[in-house]
């Protein structure tokens, strides 16, 4: 009797590191699929506790997941670049601070209230005059007037705080796909 025996060690370890990348990738795709179909495009606000919902499709764009081969780990969630910190917001709740004219996704402001600028000088029921301003009295008049105009109309931005109750949508769907992680793994080493 003669005894063969070959080290398959390299290629199993080899089959396994691409079956855990792509695994993983599938998985990862999976949670992004589902944290994406939680929210919803509505323009008013979900209750809290809600995956929050989305007027431009800005936050669910914004949402993407990328897979490190090396460290083997996938990470998923909303990119800063798309959406800001806001995202974290809604996910845990917490405050922001208020929004400025410039600022992103910040409403604009239709009046420039300083001499030399344009501004509201009249309310005839839902109509404006809109003129130069040309005397301080005129400034103060169309300040005053533009106070009673919210800033989604363009009247001066708040100065309040935001505050924002949790709206989790990243970890309800981490949660939602456990069940179905295990099924990515299963099968993923082929034998040769």
């Amino acid at each position: 009797m003669k005894l063969v025996f070959r080290d398959e060690t390299p290629r199993l370890k080899a089959e396994v590191g691409k079956a855990v990348i792509t695994s993983l990738s599938h998985a990862a795709g999976y949670i992004y699929k589902a944290a994406r179909n939680s929210i919803k495009r509505r323009k008013s606000s979900s209750l809290p506790g809600e995956p929050p919902h989305t007027q431009t499709g800005v936050l669910k764009r914004g949402i993407a997941y990328d897979v490190d081969k090396g460290r083997q780990l996938a990470v998923i969630g909303p990119t800063r670049s798309a959406v800001g910190i806001i995202a974290h917001t809604h996910e845990f709740g917490g405050t922001e601070p208020p929004k400025h004219p410039g600022d992103r996704g910040a409403p604009k402001q239709r009046f420039r209230l300083v001499i030399g600028g344009f501004g509201p000088i009249k309310l005839i029921g839902k109509k404006l005059i809109v003129v130069s301003l040309r005397t301080d009295r005129q400034v103060a008049r169309a300040e005053a007037i533009a106070a009673t105009i919210p800033p989604s109309k363009g009247g001066p931005p708040s100065r309040k705080t935001r505050v924002y109750p949790a709206r989790p949508f990243m970890g309800p769907a981490l949660h939602r796909s456990l069940s179905r992680l295990p099924s990515f793994w299963a099968n993923s080493i082929k034998g040769g």
